[in-house]
């Protein structure tokens, strides 16, 4: 028996460990021109685990045809994998926000879930520098304010629901010769692992409640 008790302390360890263990997602966004690249990167069970992706190009064709994109995936001690294409378009976009919406109907306080998990997550970092012109001076001095104050209500929004553990970093710059938009953006979030289980049986929990399976039954599931 007494190699029982070992093997369930091991496993009860091992959960502990899982459940406790930090997520730390880095976003980059690099904007300069047509010249688009965002850089995602998770690292979760204390690091040991590392998943890159990475959107390099979004070429907008026509609002019919959609917006095409292309990523690429990394995966630390996984060889690389070929780049991804798809296609986003109105209808996709449409049907996503009908099964969104649907679904919301049968969570109840899903709003308020998610605001309790919030509450958890953590910005280590956020830097976010912006150029902006447009080659005239009053119009770019009224743009620079513009941007100013967008990002500042962004940043009201953000430190009403998460926790800001270092001083954010916003830089506007205003070029009075040409017209330019330049941007980069980088985030650092933090939250464990636990908080989100917890925030997902909450999530199941309600939808069940709120008549969700029966929800479940009748959709067309598809891609």
């Amino acid at each position: 028996m007494h190699w029982t008790w070992y093997v369930l302390f091991f496993l009860l360890l091992i959960l502990m460990i899982i459940i406790f263990s930090p997520i730390k997602i880095q976003i980059q966004v690099h904007k300069q021109g047509k010249n688009d690249e965002v850089i995602i990167d998770f690292w979760f069970l204390y690091q040991l685990f590392h998943l890159r992706k990475m959107i390099p190009m979004i070429a907008i064709e026509s609002i019919h045809e959609g917006t095409k994109f292309k990523t690429e995936t990394k995966v630390s001690m996984v060889s690389e994998l070929e780049p991804k294409k798809d296609r986003l378009t109105p209808e996709k976009v449409t049907h996503w926000n009908k099964q969104y919406h649907r679904f919301l109907k049968h969570v109840t306080d899903f709003y308020e879930v998610m605001k309790r998990f919030l509450s958890h997550v953590h910005i280590d970092k956020l830097y976010w520098q912006s150029q902006v012109g447009t080659g005239e001076a009053m119009e770019t001095g009224l743009l620079t304010g513009v941007v100013w104050s967008i990002k500042g209500s962004i940043l009201g929004i953000i430190s009403k629901y998460i926790i800001l553990t270092k001083d954010p970093i916003l830089v506007v710059e205003p070029n009075f010769q040409q017209r330019v938009f330049r941007t980069n953006f980088e985030c650092i979030i933090s939250f464990r692992l636990g908080h989100v289980i917890l925030t997902g049986i909450r999530i199941i929990l309600k939808f069940l409640k709120g008549g969700g399976k029966r929800w479940l039954e009748n959709i067309p599931f598809r891609a």
